[in-house]
């Protein structure tokens, strides 16, 4: 199974025009949460909540890829999104 490298914060506002506070409603936290996130990777959950809930067609290459690996791995079944939450502490 390939990893994917978690989003950075620069990158996941890039998906929101670089509006911190539609980033922020879009994962159920406030403004103020994501700007104290820092330079580095998100936190897992909202790596996941943004590439598969709330921005799934930035990133169908790679769902397209990964589902012909697990089809042609014999699996037959596809794993549903679950909605994830938290809090940034």
């Amino acid at each position: 199974m390939t990893e994917t490298t978690r989003l950075t914060k620069d990158q996941a506002l890039a998906l929101f025009d670089g509006n911190q506070a539609a980033l922020g409603r879009a994962l159920g936290v406030t403004r103020q949460a994501i700007n104290k996130l820092g330079p580095g990777k998100l936190p897992e959950w909202m790596d996941l909540k943004i590439r598969f809930v709330i921005k799934p067609g930035e990133f169908s290459e790679h769902r397209k890829r990964h589902r012909s690996t697990a089809a042609s791995a014999g699996a037959t079944a596809e794993a549903t999104p679950t909605v994830l939450t938290g809090k940034v502490a």
